[in-house]
């Protein structure tokens, strides 16, 4: 009885063993990928304002990543387990049946083989529309709070347009994936049945079967289709590669491809003044900063002179040196700010932990003074007039400063 259990038992452990294993090989590949990517994206800082590499990358690390790769990984792990139990099938019914089953066998993988080859191109084309068009939609649904929370009706209908119609092309790209793909199983299912189906049929009207091969044909009549069933679904199932390498060759595209090809606003920096200096241009900029060790500067000028420009150009320029503090800063990690503050006193506990950053030399913060309040502006204005003794402070100001 014990060892009847145990080998009922013994055997399902090494699979449930595998089902870990594929679980920390799909985090291990999630992990490098995040690390890969990020890493891509550091210190971009001429694509830092370009609003689509931004939602690009953001969709792609937060939305896309994780269930991609599991699904890719789940399938190489089902391939690999489909075909070791396939194989061991098919070599059992070989050794008990007449020969000419394997010629049925071997004409039917052939078969497949051209049906994949065929097939794989258009696949693999439709895949990659998919999650593009994936990807557009998830982008659309993504602005859905900001659209609709808000109750402007105006700017609700225009999300409303823009979901559905990248929508509509989402699962018009999903019906003809599928389309392609159940084509392509039938086409298969033929490929894989007809061949050993004429074989058997053979080998019961030629006549010279012997009673033991006929009996041998007929007992495992029901496990031959069995196995050639599991044969079209192991041929679909490379078939299906096709698909899920498009799929991570999309997923990828954010890391092997440029992220942009002229830098978002780097260059445009037309005539601006800094502390009553004009200056034109990123050279410019950059040359009235090059010999300043501390001290507290402000650059002034129009609506889309490129005053923000002109501190990307900075940070690009000093690199690790230098700290820039966007307009829009909420999303930046820090280790000591309470959330729960105000405005006023989050910016104060941002700047306490920019200064105790032993590099930092260079403090560049725009529109700083936005959402603020005329108090907290002025306890901000003299916390960095107490910084500029030893830091060198340039600052972009709201229009109302």
């Amino acid at each position: 009885m014990y060892l009847y259990l145990a080998a009922m038992t013994l055997p399902y452990l090494p699979g449930c063993g595998s089902f870990v294993f594929l679980q920390r090989w799909i985090n291990d590949a999630h992990h490098a990928f995040v690390m890969l990517l990020s890493e891509r994206i550091r210190g971009k800082v001429s694509q830092y304002r370009d609003v689509s590499q931004r939602e690009r990358v953001t969709a792609t690390l937060a939305r896309n990543a994780l269930p991609v790769l599991r699904e890719y990984i789940t399938f190489m792990h089902d391939l690999v387990s489909f075909t070791l139990n396939s194989s061991l099938s098919m070599a059992v019914i070989l050794f008990l049946l007449p020969s000419k089953l394997a010629l049925g066998y071997v004409a039917s993988f052939m078969l497949c083989l051209g049906c994949i080859f065929l097939l794989r191109k258009t696949i693999a084309a439709s895949s990659s529309d998919y999650e593009i068009r994936y990807l557009a939609y998830t982008d659309a649904l993504n602005k859905a709070w900001d659209n609709v929370a808000l109750g402007n009706r105006y700017n609700e209908a225009i999300w409303r347009r823009r979901k559905e119609e990248a929508g509509r092309n989402f699962y018009k790209a999903a019906i003809a994936l599928q389309i392609r793909k159940q084509l392509g199983n039938v086409l298969l299912a033929g490929a894989s049945l007809l061949p050993t189906i004429f074989l058997i049929v053979m080998i019961f009207r030629d006549g010279h079967a012997s009673p033991p091969v006929v009996a041998a044909v007929v007992v495992n009549l029901t496990r031959i289709f069995l196995i050639l069933n599991a044969l079209s679904a192991l041929v679909y199932k490379v078939l299906d590669l096709s698909s899920m390498r498009a799929k991570l060759e999309v997923l990828f595209a954010p890391v092997s491809a440029p992220l942009g090809g002229v830098p978002t606003g780097v260059d445009h920096i037309s005539t601006i003044d800094i502390n009553g200096t004009k200056v034109r241009g990123r050279s410019q900029v950059i040359d009235y900063f090059s010999s300043v060790e501390d001290g507290r500067f402000r650059i002034t000028g129009p609506n889309g002179s490129g005053k923000s420009s002109a501190l990307l150009a900075l940070k690009e320029q000093f690199g690790s040196r230098c700290f820039i503090m966007p307009t829009n800063r909420a999303g930046l990690a820090w280790k000591s700010v309470d959330e729960t503050l105000s405005t006023g006193q989050q910016m104060i506990s941002s700047l306490q932990e920019v200064v105790s950053i032993d590099d930092v030399k260079y403090i560049l913060l725009d529109e700083w003074d936005a959402n603020l309040d005329q108090d907290n502006a002025a306890e901000i204005d003299v916390v960095l007039d107490a910084l500029a003794s030893t830091r060198m402070i340039v600052e972009v100001r709201h229009m109302r400063g």
